[in-house]
């Protein structure tokens, strides 16, 4: 089994609403947790520059900004532990 294929938490839809985040605990890879549109996503919960928590920085639109190295990163699925992509 894959860690992409494990269930790590689970999230009421309402938590998600108006550019929301959230951080979900799972040692070694935190998940960050936002709708893009109306499609739940997850990434790594850290910068793949700084490592610093994405769930503590802003989002705009599609992206978050990294609070420490300011990178903008999509917010889109993919698998844990691949680093969100730089845009």
């Amino acid at each position: 089994m894959t860690l992409a294929s494990k269930l790590v938490g689970r999230v009421p839809r309402e938590r998600l609403q108006e550019g929301a985040m959230l951080r979900l605990e799972y040692p070694p890879f935190h998940v960050l947790v936002a709708l893009v549109g109306t499609t739940p996503c997850a990434i790594e919960d850290a910068c793949n520059h700084a490592g610093a928590s994405l769930s503590e920085g802003e989002r705009r639109g599609a992206c978050v900004i990294c609070p420490d190295a300011r990178l903008r990163l999509r917010v889109e699925d993919r698998p844990f532990g691949r680093a969100a992509r730089a845009v």
